[in-house]
């Protein structure tokens, strides 16, 4: 019976695994970063680049009034869905969240003046039955708005 069990919980944590590489292009700069993402352990590793299989994308998610919904059910805050798409009975999106950044004194300044600077967050969400289990920071970026995402599921 323990062996059953234990069998049952290593399958169970094991078909939530995959290995998938991001790319992710800010726009402004035509800089490209790639990362590796770990979908069991919710991990980013940094990769020189991506040699995967192209996801489809997926439109079960979208965006009203800086948030995400599935339906309508809010499932986080974001200013942008970048990329969404399911692999492994999990939802993905790579979202970019902006902020007013007043993270040293010359952006406190500058937004006293009126002028605050935002930063933008590019962030992959992994979502579980329609609920955020977890969230990854891939970039942050000071003044930066356009990005373009692609996810891959990463061969052998």
């Amino acid at each position: 019976m323990k062996v059953l069990i234990f069998s049952f919980v290593f399958l169970v944590n094991f078909a939530h695994a995959a290995e998938l590489e991001i790319s992710v292009l800010e726009v402004s700069k035509e800089q490209t970063n790639h990362w590796s993402f770990d979908t069991a352990k919710s991990v980013l590793k940094p990769l020189k680049t991506t040699t995967g299989k192209a996801l489809q994308q997926t439109t079960t998610y979208s965006l009203r009034d800086g948030k995400v919904y599935r339906g309508e059910k809010k499932v986080s805050s974001a200013t942008e869905i970048l990329y969404q798409c399911r692999i492994d009975g999990c939802d993905l999106l790579v979202v970019r969240d902006e902020h007013n950044s007043f993270s040293n004194p010359m952006r406190i300044l500058s937004a006293a003046a009126g002028h605050p600077i935002q930063v933008s967050k590019i962030v992959i969400f992994k979502i579980v039955d329609g609920k955020l289990k977890t969230k990854a920071e891939i970039v942050r970026k000071p003044s930066s708005y356009q990005w373009k995402v692609a996810v891959h599921e990463k061969t052998a």
